[in-house]
């Protein structure tokens, strides 16, 4: 990684606390996006109430909660001089600006995610891949902007077949996939016009496109022999541009 948040130094035997089951978990997960170890840092300072310190820039009383009081003075003078970059990467991977003056609960929910994607094994796909909002969450002029969230922890094991058929397509395919929409909360399912018993609502179905020069119907078409041979249970639908698969337990095609 191009930064650190003290990961190695101070996160590390702290996994429990950032929601991974060991240091290990937590590591592989740092190391597919710098997006983990920023949610794990906010979940250590949560824990050890060091919010607001850092939030009020007490530079010093911060390090000696984070890095010991030992060396508080040297440490908070480090922080202070690299706070602005931090800041800039915070936002770059979808904080807000200075994200300490609204701690939300999302970092710790993330890192929690993370861990249970690893621990799938899955061979092709990172945990930041499944927490897809879709495109018109962030589309200032869509009527959808802002209205998806993140999956309820309930419903993550319903996308665990899911992921495991992509997983399995990905080698077949022999091509990079990109997943295009997973979760929708219902706001967000109803704004972009999405069926009202869609899967996407229960985290049971994901849109995806494959970097290949076979079509949709291609995709779907090995989807479909995949089920056949007993792999899943599921819809698949063919669009122009995508394919939409889901394993809702009976098979359905459109």
């Amino acid at each position: 990684m191009s930064s650190s948040f003290g990961g190695c130094q101070i996160l590390g035997s702290n996994h429990d606390i950032c929601g991974y089951p060991s240091a290990a978990a937590m590591f592989q997960a740092f190391n597919t996006s710098e997006r983990w170890e920023i949610c794990a840092f906010f979940d250590f300072c949560k824990s050890n109430n060091a919010i607001d310190e850092l939030k009020n820039h007490q530079w010093e009383d911060f390090a000696s909660i984070y890095n010991g009081s030992a060396n508080a003075k040297h440490y908070g003078k480090i922080i202070g001089e690299n706070y602005d970059v931090a800041s800039e990467l915070l936002s770059k991977v979808g904080q807000q600006q200075v994200p300490v003056n609204a701690m939300a609960a999302g970092p710790s929910e993330e890192s929690r995610f993370a861990a249970f994607v690893i621990n799938l094994g899955l061979k092709n796909f990172k945990p930041y891949e499944l927490l897809t909002m879709g495109h018109q969450h962030s589309n200032p002029n869509s009527p959808a902007f802002g209205l998806n969230t993140l999956p309820p922890e309930a419903l993550w094991p319903n996308i665990v077949p899911t992921i495991r058929v992509l997983d399995n397509l990905r080698d077949l395919l022999n091509a990079p996939i990109v997943i295009q929409s997973v979760y929708r909360s219902p706001a967000y399912n109803t704004a972009i016009g999405g069926e009202a018993n869609s899967q996407h609502m229960e985290f049971r179905a994901i849109d995806f496109i494959a970097k290949s020069l076979s079509s949709p119907a291609d995709w779907a078409a090995v989807l479909r022999q995949m089920r056949a041979n007993g792999a899943f249970a599921g819809g698949i639908g063919t669009y122009p541009t995508f394919v939409h698969v889901d394993t809702r337990g009976h098979n359905a095609d459109w």
